[in-house]
């Protein structure tokens, strides 16, 4: 079955840019379905797709789930690595780099709240308190995707 999203291989097809890529990418894999299944919401994982990313650092994966109800989205993004996880709807992204760009868009809009102290339950959880000391730490790492990731997208993110 072709998933609804370009770009993307199934998990079991995924390669790094070598073996120990691989297998940090691998882990990073077994990461996203377990934060995934956390949710109460997932009752399983019936299909997984990488769409790129780097070792230890970002890497987005696209899940079909088994929802436990009707209204959740069975399609979902996940992005995880060394930032803050988050789950993103297929509808706002149908590509690696849209769900990247989806990503750094929410970040941002936390780190503008954060240095206010404030956050905003329409943006994903970070797992950080919002204080200007998390907005500064997370403002670096975006930065960093957007500068050091971001050309990756051409080539699998």
């Amino acid at each position: 079955m072709q998933p609804p999203a370009v770009g993307v291989v199934p998990l079991t097809h995924m390669v790094g840019d070598d073996d120990q890529d691989t297998a940090l990418l691998r882990d990073m894999a077994s990461d996203a379905e377990r934060y995934l299944q956390s949710f109460r919401w997932c009752k399983g994982i019936e299909e997984a797709y990488w769409g790129g990313g780097v070792g230890k650092v970002f890497a987005l994966f696209l899940f079909k789930i088994i929802p436990a109800t009707a209204e959740i989205d069975e399609w979902l993004w996940v992005v995880t690595g060394d930032v803050p996880q988050a789950y993103l709807v297929l509808d706002e992204s149908n590509s690696p780099a849209e769900a990247f760009e989806t990503y750094l868009d929410l970040m941002t809009k936390w780190v503008d709240l954060a240095r206010e102290g404030r956050s905003s339950r329409d943006l994903p959880p970070t797992g950080v308190p919002p204080t200007p000391e998390s907005a500064t730490d997370l403002a670096q790492r975006l930065t960093f995707l957007k500068t050091e990731i971001k050309p990756f997208l051409g080539r699998g993110l």
